[in-house]
């Protein structure tokens, strides 16, 4: 009897025990959860580096989060990230790895987006942020531009997939632009378009992708006292969600009108592009006239005219004049009507002040902005 006591008695303890190590086990287990579930949503940071990768099928890129957000003020204590499409690029620590790309053919384009949700480990708040675009390109795929007459030829199929494959010289080209673009244009190399001239940039607008284009020599010149001029060496208009990145550009442009060193006016994305030479804005209209219009004349900046979209990493440098507002990498910047911004960007320009108007407006990076919220 005495034996039995004792072998439940020892059955019962053990088993004590057993609880007593799961529910320890359960609320270390909590603890560690709660140190991520008490942190609350919080807002997204306004002010970070979204990065854009054009990339090719197995190739990989690196995002150092630390960095790219070491101005938003959060206190990263953790982060992960995530792809909207695993299908198109993976990521895992803080490496992508492009997997498959678009096909025109079925109209896919081999895109996805990189999130990153980041704990502040400060206020005890989780942000959720979209912290790349990245593009999957596969170059046999695309049609190759190595030629001056295969760049006109884009006029033909706005919408195609172009891939640059040698150096263009466009001395002796009637060039006459290439309307509204909304496919896709990227540089297998530093391949460089030379000696563009006339009165357009490379196109009217885009509405598409173009990545990587180098342009040198160039000179394009138009001014009207009848005609409201937007203008710029890529695209005079960058719209509707488009995206210009990694381009540079060397040269002079002027108008009488809306002038930037890249793009006239922009609602979309520019993302690390130059320029480098003269941006110049002046009409021949009296100062009242440019003062009382209901559209903008005499406005001109080093990478952007007006600006209500994105302008992030990007640098001018070299001479700007306008006869009314000049900023060193945008001329005008609308806040009020967008989420627009212009992020770590620079300038080297000299200014040339006209006399017509006494006091015309020079800021640093931004000429004149319609509020002061996203001013870098």
């Amino acid at each position: 009897m005495f034996g039995e006591n004792r072998f439940f008695m020892a059955k019962k303890l053990t088993g004590m025990v057993v609880i007593a190590l799961m529910l320890l086990g359960l609320t270390l287990f909590s603890v560690g959860c709660n140190h991520i579930n008490d942190y609350s949503d919080g807002d997204a940071p306004f002010y970070f580096d979204e990065q854009y990768l054009f990339l090719k099928v197995g190739e990989t890129a690196d995002l150092n989060i630390r960095e790219i957000f070491k101005h938003s003020g959060i206190n990263i204590n953790k982060y992960s990230l995530r792809s909207s499409s695993e299908w198109v690029a993976s990521v895992k620590n803080e490496t992508v790895t492009a997997l498959r790309a678009g096909n025109q053919s079925i109209g896919f384009i081999g895109h996805t987006t990189i999130h990153a949700t980041l704990y502040d480990s400060s206020t005890k708040k989780k942000h959720n942020v979209l912290v790349a675009q990245v593009f999957v390109i596969n170059e046999s795929e695309m049609t190759a531009v190595s030629s001056a007459e295969d760049l006109i030829a884009i006029k033909e199929d706005l919408g195609g997939w172009y891939v640059l494959k040698a150096n263009i010289d466009l001395d002796g080209a009637e060039w006459q632009g290439l309307g509204t673009f909304t496919g896709m244009l990227v540089n297998s190399g530093e391949f460089v378009i030379s000696n563009l001239s006339g009165t357009t940039g490379l196109f009217a607008a885009n509405e598409g992708y173009i990545s990587g284009i180098i342009l040198e020599n160039v000179s394009i010149n138009k001014t009207s006292d009848d005609e409201f001029i937007q203008l710029g060496t890529i695209a005079s208009i960058n719209t509707k969600g488009a995206t210009i990145a990694n381009c540079s550009v060397k040269g002079v442009i002027k108008s009488s009108g809306v002038t930037g060193g890249i793009v006239g006016y922009n609602t979309s994305s520019i993302i690390n592009c130059s320029f480098d030479g003269m941006v110049t804005s002046q009409s021949n209209r009296t100062a009242d006239e440019i003062l009382e219009s209901e559209n903008f004349y005499d406005v001109a900046g080093g990478i952007v005219g007006i600006n209500s979209g994105i302008v992030v990493h990007s640098t001018a440098k070299g001479q700007i004049s306008s006869m009314l507002i000049a900023g060193g990498v945008v001329g005008i910047h609308f806040t009020a009507m967008s989420d627009g911004r212009v992020v770590n960007c620079d300038f080297d320009f000299v200014q040339e002040l006209p006399n017509r108007i006494v006091a015309p407006i020079w800021g640093r990076t931004i000429g004149w902005e319609q509020t002061l919220v996203n001013r870098v």
